[in-house]
């Protein structure tokens, strides 16, 4: 089948889907119930988040040295304002146990109370990351897939990206394909700089090494890991590496040389 056609096929059975299980009286009619739970809860915990920032103040200001001092800035910033949503997918999971008891319809407040919950545990997951724009990058992306998935559309939209594809030769490159190469080489590429990062630090208390050792070593390793994640990202598309064996003695040639400044 033609790709453009597929992908139109894909669109209409995407729209079908809408007006049949979306588009309907009595999903709509939920859709205030939801917005009504989450203004409740948002003014259910303000006076309970203006406590806990209170209390995280006093703590740090009498500990500046100990554990609240030193991240009670984070937990006020960062954990804190969980609370509200939190309080917002337990009111809903109250709302879907009463609505199952009196056999009223609850779907949209079940898949707004596991949109909530995924929400939450990846924003908690996310906020592990060094770096607040990668950690923002995350979990944008990882709720948007498992947003995807509890609404059931992961599958259908995983088939439309991949039928818009192209054929170079024999490596044929579509869109699902970008997106995942693209996801995994920037999860192996922060991966492999943290790992670095963490075995310079602990390589320059070994006082046994000469400082340029340590410096090789370092670079050795980073070079190793960089390489090892993008090779894992080109073959997660389907890229033969084959044909990268004399790009691949050129690179070699290349760090042999960009090593030599640091022995």
């Amino acid at each position: 089948m033609d790709p453009f056609a597929q992908a139109q096929a894909g669109l209409e059975s995407l729209a079908a889907w809408l007006l049949a299980e979306v588009l309907t009286a009595p999903t709509l009619v939920q859709l205030p119930a939801v917005a009504l739970t989450g203004a409740v809860a948002w003014l259910a915990t303000r006076p309970l988040r203006r406590l806990l920032c209170g209390r995280i103040a006093r703590a740090a200001a009498a500990h500046p040295e100990g554990w609240w001092g030193r991240h009670g800035g984070w937990v006020a910033d960062r954990l804190v304002p969980l609370v509200a949503p939190a309080g917002w997918a337990a009111g809903l999971w109250v709302a879907v146990a009463v609505a199952q008891r009196l056999a009223w319809p609850h779907d949209v407040a079940r898949v707004a109370a596991n949109l909530l919950a995924a929400w939450l545990a990846i924003r908690l997951a996310a906020d592990l990351l060094p770096h607040p724009a990668l950690a923002r990058l995350v979990a944008v992306a990882a709720w948007a897939v498992a947003a995807l998935n509890i609404l059931h559309l992961l599958e259908p939209l995983a088939e439309l990206l991949d039928a818009a594809a192209l054929t170079i030769g024999q490596l044929r490159v579509s869109v699902l394909g970008v997106i995942k190469g693209v996801a995994s080489l920037t999860v192996l590429l922060s991966a492999a700089t943290a790992v670095s990062r963490l075995f310079e630090r602990r390589i320059t208390r070994v006082s046994e090494l000469s400082p340029r050792a340590r410096v090789l070593f370092g670079k050795l390793l980073k070079i190793t890991l960089v390489t090892l994640a993008v090779v894992v990202a080109l073959t997660s598309v389907g890229f033969d590496l084959s044909t990268l064996a004399i790009l691949g003695g050129a690179v070699g040639v290349g760090i042999g040389l960009g090593l030599q400044k640091a022995v």
